[in-house]
C-alpha cells in the first residue's frame, strides 16, 4: 500500500519550501502510485515519464477543494489516467489527420508491435516529420495551429485574419502533399 502521508504532502501549500530529499520521496510515491498505469496507455517511458511529472504538477498546483483522504490515491490515479487519456488524443488527432495508416488508428496493434513494426513506424513518423518540414510556411503554420495547438477552424481563420474555407483549403492542400510525398518514397 502507498504511504498516503507522504502523498498528502503534495497538498501542503509549504510542498516548495521542504527540502529537495523529501520533495524526491513525495514525487517517488507518486511516481510508484501512477507511472506503471500510464505506461499501459501510452507504451512509451519518455511519454509516461513526462505525463506523471505533468500529473504532479497539477495535482501540486490544483488540488482538489474538498479530499478525502482514503480516496487521494483514487484521485491522484485519475488524474494521472486522464493525462494519459488526453496525450493519445492529441497524437490520435496528430497522426491521423496528417496521413491515413491503419497503424496509427488501431492502438491496439502497438501493444504487440514487434521490433521490425517498431522500427518501421519510428521510419514512417520520421519521414512524416520530413514531409511537414518541406511544406510552405503558411501551409506549416495552419498545420502546426489545427493539430498541435487544437485551434478549431474558426480561431485559426480569426487568428490569421482569413477565411473558414482559406483554413480548409490549407489543411486540405497540406495533407494531400504530405500524403502524395509519403507515397511517393
Amino acid at each position: 500500500m502507498h504511504n498516503v502521508s507522504k502523498l498528502l504532502l503534495i497538498f501542503d501549500p509549504s510542498f516548495g519550501k521542504l527540502e529537495t530529499s523529501v520533495q524526491k520521496e513525495v514525487f517517488s510515491a507518486f511516481n510508484e502510485l501512477v507511472y506503471r498505469l500510464v505506461f499501459s496507455y501510452v507504451k512509451n517511458h519518455h511519454s509516461a515519464q513526462d505525463i506523471v511529472q505533468e500529473a504532479f504538477l497539477k495535482a501540486f498546483t490544483s488540488p482538489p477543494h474538498h479530499l478525502d483522504k482514503n480516496k487521494i490515491c483514487s484521485w491522484l490515479r485519475t488524474l494521472a489516467k486522464n493525462g494519459a487519456i488526453n496525450h493519445l488524443r492529441k497524437q490520435k488527432r496528430m497522426i491521423p489527420s496528417i496521413i491515413d495508416n491503419d497503424m496509427f488508428h488501431n492502438q491496439h496493434c502497438l501493444l504487440y508491435e514487434t521490433l521490425e513494426q517498431s522500427i518501421e513506424r519510428e521510419a514512417m513518423f520520421t519521414e512524416l516529420i520530413s514531409c511537414i518540414a518541406q511544406l510552405p510556411q503558411r501551409l506549416k503554420l495552419i498545420l502546426y495551429l489545427y493539430c498541435f495547438e487544437n485551434l478549431s477552424y474558426r480561431h485559426i481563420s480569426e487568428k490569421l485574419s482569413i477565411s473558414e474555407g482559406s483554413v480548409r483549403q490549407s489543411l486540405y492542400r497540406a495533407r494531400k502533399t504530405i500524403k502524395d510525398d509519403m507515397n511517393g518514397k
